[in-house]
C-alpha cells in the first residue's frame, strides 16, 4: 500500500476540538502506547505505525505537518525524494525538509528542516497532492547538501528506470517512481546559477549512473572507486545457448571477473521476486551463476553484501582473490 492510503487514519486533536471533544483520550492512548504522536497533535494507531516502512513514516510525518506549511514553500531535499520515490541510505530523518524562499535563514525546527533559499515556479510541481520540489531541483538541493556516497545512491536511484529490464510489480514503489534525466538536473543547476557547493555538485554529476540497480550497488561502486579498484561496466547482459542469463551487477572483461552484490532485499521484497518465493529464487540464482561460469569469457563471480561494503578491507579481499588487480 503506498503512503496515501494511510493519511485518512491519521488522527488530528484539532478535528476532535471543532468537533466540541476533548483531546484528553488521545493523550491517555498515546501514554498507553495504543497511539504513536507523529507530531504534536496528530497521532497514528501504533500497531499501524510499526508495520511502516521508514519512507512512508516519513511521508506520514510531511503530511502531518502540512497545514502549517506556507503557501510560498515545497517540500524538499530529502522529503521530495521521498514523494519522487528514490532511495535513501541513510534512515528517513524524523523531520520533513521544507525550502522557503521567504525566510531569512535556514532552521531546524521541532517538526521540520527549513532551509531558506529561493523557490521558482519552475522549481516546483505537485506530487500526490504535495507541493514538492521538481526532480532536477530535488537532485541539485541533494547533491550539493548530501555527503558523496548518499548523494551518489539517491542520484542513482532517481536516474534508474524502473522498466528497463522488464515491467515492475504493479502499486510497488518503483512502478511510481518518478525517473530523473541528466537534462532535467542541468537545467536546474543553470536556473540556480551560481551555487557554493559548484565543486561538489560537479563531482556527484560525472559520478551518478542510473544502471546501478539498488542502493548497495551504488554504494559499492563508491567504495570501489574510493579503494581505488578498475571501474567496472554496470549491468552487462550475458547470453549462452538458451537464451539470456541476466545483467550482471559489475563486469571487469579485462580479468573475466562478474562481481555481484548479495543484498536481503534481493531475496526477500516482491518487486525483485517477482512472484517467486524466496527459496525459489535462490535456486534460480545459483543455476543463473553456474551458467554464467560456463561462459569462456567468465572466469569467476564474487559476490558480496552489506557488511562487506561496508568494511571495505572485506570487499578488497574478495576482489583481489577473485583475480581483480587494484590500479592504484
Amino acid at each position: 500500500m503506498t503512503f496515501s492510503s494511510f493519511v485518512s487514519r491519521l488522527i488530528r486533536t484539532s478535528n476532535l476540538l471543532r468537533a466540541g471533544h476533548d483531546d484528553h483520550s488521545l493523550r491517555r492512548a498515546a501514554d498507553r502506547g495504543e497511539l504513536t504522536r507523529i507530531v504534536p497533535g496528530v497521532f497514528l494507531p501504533s500497531s499501524t505505525w510499526s508495520g511502516l516502512d521508514l519512507r512512508v513514516q516519513h511521508l506520514l510525518r510531511a503530511e502531518a505537518i502540512r497545514p502549517s506549511v506556507s503557501d510560498s514553500s515545497a517540500f524538499s531535499h530529502l522529503t521530495a525524494a521521498a514523494f519522487h520515490g528514490w532511495a535513501s541510505l541513510q534512515p528517513w530523518p524524523d523531520r520533513p525538509a521544507v525550502t522557503d524562499p521567504v525566510v531569512a535563514r535556514s532552521r531546524k525546527g521541532a517538526t521540520r528542516l527549513v532551509h531558506a533559499s529561493p523557490l521558482a515556479s519552475s522549481d516546483t510541481e505537485w506530487r500526490y497532492g504535495y507541493r514538492v520540489t521538481e526532480p532536477g531541483r530535488t537532485a541539485l538541493d541533494l547533491a550539493t547538501n548530501l555527503p558523496f556516497a548518499e548523494a551518489v545512491v539517491s542520484l542513482d536511484s532517481a536516474l534508474r528506470d524502473p522498466q528497463e529490464h522488464g515491467p515492475v510489480v504493479p502499486g510497488s514503489d518503483e512502478a511510481d517512481k518518478t525517473v530523473l534525466t541528466l537534462d532535467q538536473l542541468d537545467e536546474a543547476s543553470r536556473r540556480r546559477g551560481a551555487i557554493r557547493a559548484h565543486r561538489r555538485f560537479g563531482t556527484v554529476r560525472s559520478f551518478v549512473d542510473g544502471r546501478s540497480g539498488s542502493p548497495g550497488e551504488s554504494l559499492s561502486r563508491v567504495v570501489l572507486n574510493e579503494r581505488g579498484w578498475p571501474p567496472p561496466v554496470l549491468q552487462q547482459p550475458f547470453v549462452d545457448r538458451w537464451g539470456l542469463i541476466g545483467y550482471a551487477d559489475f563486469w571487469w572483461p579485462q580479468f573475466g571477473v562478474i562481481g555481484e552484490f548479495d543484498g536481503y532485499v534481493k531475496y526477500s521484497q516482491g518487486n525483485y521476486l517477482k512472484g517467486a518465493a524466496p527459496a525459489d529464487a535462490v535456486v534460480a540464482e545459483k543455476r543463473r551463476e553456474d551458467r554464467l561460469r560456463a561462459l569462456p569469457e567468465v572466469r569467476t563471480v564474487v559476490r558480496w553484501m552489506w557488511s562487506d561494503v561496508t568494511r571495505a578491507e572485506r570487499l578488497d579481499g574478495l576482489l583481489a582473490a577473485a583475480g581483480v588487480r587494484n590500479s592504484r
